[in-house]
């Protein structure tokens, strides 16, 4: 691919990030927590949920944005990470593929891009037993004086925990 195609799929990347909503989900539904996957001394390591109106706005952003950036390493062909990346995206697209299971796929071929930790819905954020959001949940609780083991998150919890999630992997 051409370097001016390759400079306009990285600028429309960056510019994806810009227009993605993080931390809180406020009325979005579908989300996923990554990290750029580069060492800390050049900006890798931070994370953050991002969200989606639906799963295939998540599923699309995943496969436009994650090749490009954050950027990978210069001897690794982002073209063809891109390709790669595509056909994991529509095999979950289709339910082919299981979330559990695309993202094992994905995290190896964004290796030096990007690692997604997470993928679901604020529902299953709040609720549901993946063990990073239980992880979560454990960590938004710490310190509360309370038992905590990750149980869901009360109605009453959820604005103090969106909040939570404002910083949560900075």
């Amino acid at each position: 691919m051409a370097d001016d195609d390759l400079q306009e799929r990285i600028e429309q990347a960056e510019a994806n990030w810009q227009d993605a909503t993080s931390g809180n989900p406020g009325q979005l539904e579908w989300g996923f927590f990554c990290y750029g996957d580069a060492s800390p001394a050049i900006g890798g390591g931070d994370g953050m949920f991002t969200w989606f109106p639906d799963r295939n706005a998540m599923l699309s952003f995943i496969e436009e944005s994650l090749p490009y950036c954050p950027p990978g390493p210069a001897h690794i062909d982002a073209d063809e990470v891109a390709r790669k990346t595509a056909a994991v995206v529509e095999k979950l697209r289709t339910g082919s593929l299981a979330d559990h299971d695309g993202l094992e796929r994905l995290n190896s071929i964004l290796s030096g891009f990007s690692q997604l930790t997470w993928i679901g819905t604020v529902a299953d954020l709040l609720k549901g037993d993946h063990p990073y959001a239980t992880r979560v949940r454990f960590q938004f609780r710490k310190g509360d004086g309370e038992e905590n083991n990750g149980s869901p998150i009360l109605e009453s919890e959820k604005e103090g925990f969106f909040e939570f999630l404002e910083t949560w992997g900075i």
